[in-house]
């Protein structure tokens, strides 16, 4: 529908410019007109539409408001308490349909909201829909579509790639905005997902 619209909006404006321009010969005050055409003509570019991915040798405290997501980590030590109990050791953690805080700082992550189903996946224990407080160091962590307004990472070396391009960033400050997407933290963090801005200052980089 949009694509019709467009194409009569066109046909329209020729007439129309063809019209006038035989009586009057001057085009400068239908410019509105043109421009009104143009836009119909432009696909508009939404929020959040830049795809990308980001590898990086290092990252800081990064501090997530979680809703209703999904994580699992592997830790080398933790301190997992609900009301339905509480575990220690390095037994691996599924959670499902999260909703808190998520503070992960060097292969360390505190977690404090609640939660549809945890799953202790060596053992197959589960917990239904309560509350839970984790502290924990990990090897591994994924979080899935989480949400960020900004991620600002320092000195960083990694890459980026999106729309085609392989961006290699050495020592470099990377600031990102609106990001949805999936995180996995290890010895560094990669990231892939979807953003409003990616900026790199240094090497005046600005993609919108």
């Amino acid at each position: 529908m949009g694509l019709i619209r467009a194409f009569i909006a066109v046909i329209i404006t020729i007439f129309v410019v063809f019209t006038i321009f035989s009586h009057y010969g001057n085009l400068d005050y239908l410019r509105p007109v043109f421009n009104e055409a143009s836009d119909l003509l432009t696909p508009e570019t939404p929020e959040g539409n830049i795809s990308f991915t980001l590898t990086s040798d290092t990252y800081k405290e990064i501090l997530f408001d979680a809703k209703k997501i999904n994580l699992s980590f592997d830790p080398t030590y933790m301190t997992l308490v609900t009301k339905g109990g509480k575990v220690t050791g390095t037994h691996n953690v599924d959670i499902r349909e999260y909703s808190g805080d998520i503070i992960v700082n060097e292969n360390s992550v505190k977690i404090n909201g609640t939660f549809k189903k945890i799953t202790i996946t060596d053992f197959g224990i589960s917990f239904e829909s309560d509350t839970v407080e984790i502290e924990a160091n990990f090897s591994i962590l994924t979080i899935e579509r989480a949400k960020l307004q900004r991620l600002s990472m320092e000195k960083i070396n990694g890459n980026l790639q999106l729309r085609g391009l392989d961006i290699n960033i050495t020592n470099q400050d990377v600031n990102i905005t609106a990001i949805e997407g999936d995180f996995v933290f290890s010895e560094g963090l990669r990231v892939d997902g979807n953003a409003s801005e990616i900026a790199i200052p240094e090497a005046e980089i600005l993609i919108k």
